[in-house]
């Protein structure tokens, strides 16, 4: 199931996350030192604040960041919450283990506005049909000539100004988290800033420095 304002108000994060520990201790320690060994080389921890902070790392493939969580909870006994794409959640076994490790779902607009549009159609927007209905949220077009029948169905009830609404309760309800994590949690939060995988970085996007901004915490970039 997509995920909505329920499961996000529903949230639960912990200071010393079980689940992120017991993962440490089984997984993630077999792994490192099964020959051959893995070094965990981390240069910099001297610059990090005493307070939480917020990670801002480059994001490579899908496990780069454990090292870094592994070595932080080892060498500093800080743990951490990290904004994980909203799509992740959509499996129930998968759910279960990024909320019992302390993950933060991350609606993006793309996201919501499918979620949206399969909600209205049953079925989610071709290629063609999310390029309209994006171009349309972002003020890149001004209507939907030449759009298909579903989408104008959509904007005649109103399906726009539905995903605004709901876009910016999610995205609300994202930032109360993420404050949350840590000014009550004392959790440092990681976030990828290019939104996606990359081998070389790419455009980031504004997001992390507007909540950092409203929350009044630093961002340590990592690379």
């Amino acid at each position: 199931m997509p995920i909505d304002l329920d499961l996000l108000r529903g949230i639960r994060l912990s200071a010393r996350p079980k689940f992120q520990i017991f993962v440490g201790h089984t997984f993630l320690r077999v792994v490192f030192n099964l020959p051959r060994k893995t070094e965990i080389v981390v240069e910099g921890f001297e610059n990090i604040p005493r307070e939480p902070v917020f990670y801002a790392m480059n994001h490579t493939d899908k496990y780069n960041y454990w090292p870094f969580q592994y070595r932080l909870w080892k060498q500093m006994a800080r743990f951490t919450a990290t904004w994980v794409k909203g799509k992740y959640f959509e499996s129930k076994l998968l759910s279960l283990f990024l909320v019992a490790t302390n993950n933060i779902p991350l609606p993006s607009r793309g996201y919501v506005i499918s979620t949206e549009f399969r909600r209205a159609e049953k079925r989610p927007p071709d290629a063609a049909e999310y390029r309209v209905l994006r171009d349309l949220a972002d003020g890149v077009r001004a209507d939907a000539a030449g759009a298909s029948d579903a989408v104008k169905r959509f904007l005649d009830a109103g399906g726009l100004a539905r995903f605004e609404e709901s876009f910016r309760l999610m995205m609300k309800a994202v930032v109360n988290i993420t404050g949350d994590a840590l000014e009550r949690l004392k959790l440092d939060v990681i976030i990828f800033p290019q939104g996606t995988r990359s081998i070389r970085l790419s455009k980031g996007h504004t997001g992390l420095a507007q909540v950092s901004q409203s929350l009044g915490k630093t961002i340590v970039p990592v690379g």
